[in-house]
């Protein structure tokens, strides 16, 4: 989990739980991954970089049209090409980007076969029920279920609706930062090594929670530190002030992945340094 993720797109809705990604394949060790819903491929190049650093033999399967939807807007065949020269390379000997709808990719995969899929299509109730539903005869005894924007609450969003629907149903883990991912335990067989996390007490999933979260925090703080824009007032730059005071208290508090965090709250206080003298200039 503190691995660093090779791949960092300008989208940075998956980074926040890149490190779990990571974490996820180099314990379940799953042999095939499907990923519905690639874009521009930070969360499946992060599986693929994990199978490849543990030395898995694991197949991997990325189905996009590349052509977008009513949440994300249509993309630029440049989206694909960008990524596709990125994969291919690095991955190509074990993953395939499929571009096809999710329903037509179904027939290549036999049942009982997907040992970890994740679900980032379209994000209505309806859209996200009919993938699972229809990829569910795919999933192995061992497998796990992610769901990314589970606790993303808009108007024509109903992954939120859909994930405590089947949180009833299935032992299942909610991280509610970076828009929230669902983990759910769909097979039977869950290796021992993940099975914990499902098994958790309210006070240890709090504590993989902060974990994660803060190892996530890293990520998007070391690589796009928030430098506010040079036309704001002295009041604006102490309310940002007061923000960057919370989120690096959030950064450097948690032992967790020191190194990369240590960097993250260096960088923070680079920022917090600048914003004082911008504001003691400005009171002069």
């Amino acid at each position: 989990m503190l691995l660093r993720p090779e791949r960092l797109s300008d989208s940075p809705n998956w980074h926040g739980h890149l490190p779990f990604g990571l974490w996820l394949v180099h314990t379940l060790k799953p042999r095939l991954i499907v990923e519905l819903g690639v874009l521009q491929g930070d969360s499946y190049c992060a599986f693929c970089q994990a199978v490849q650093a543990a030395g898995l033999t694991t197949e991997c399967f990325g189905v996009d049209t590349w052509a977008g939807d009513e949440h994300t807007g249509p993309y630029t065949e440049a989206v694909y090409a960008q990524l596709k020269t990125y994969h291919d390379p690095r991955y190509g000997h074990f993953s395939t980007l499929l571009r096809q709808t999710f329903d037509d990719a179904l027939p290549q995969f036999q049942d009982g076969s997907v040992d970890l899929l994740h679900i980032d299509g379209l994000h209505t109730y309806s859209a996200v029920r009919h993938d699972f539903e229809t990829w569910r005869p795919k999933l192995s005894e061992s497998s796990v279920v992610l769901f990314h924007d589970c606790t993303e609450i808009q108007a024509t969003f109903g992954v939120w609706r859909y994930w405590h629907e089947l949180c009833r149903e299935y032992p299942s883990f909610t991280f509610h930062h970076s828009h929230g991912l669902g983990v759910l335990a769909v097979g039977k067989d869950i290796p021992d090594a993940v099975a914990p996390l499902f098994n958790s007490k309210p006070s240890d999933a709090s504590g993989i929670r902060h974990i994660f979260e803060n190892l996530g925090a890293a990520i998007n703080q070391a690589n796009a530190p928030q430098i506010p824009p040079k036309s704001l007032d002295g009041a604006a730059l102490e309310l940002f002030l007061d923000d960057l005071q919370q989120d690096k208290c959030h950064v450097l508090v948690r032992g967790y992945g020191r190194q990369r965090i240590r960097f993250a709250g260096k960088k923070l206080s680079q920022i917090e340094s600048w914003i004082r003298k911008r504001v003691k200039r400005q009171a002069g």
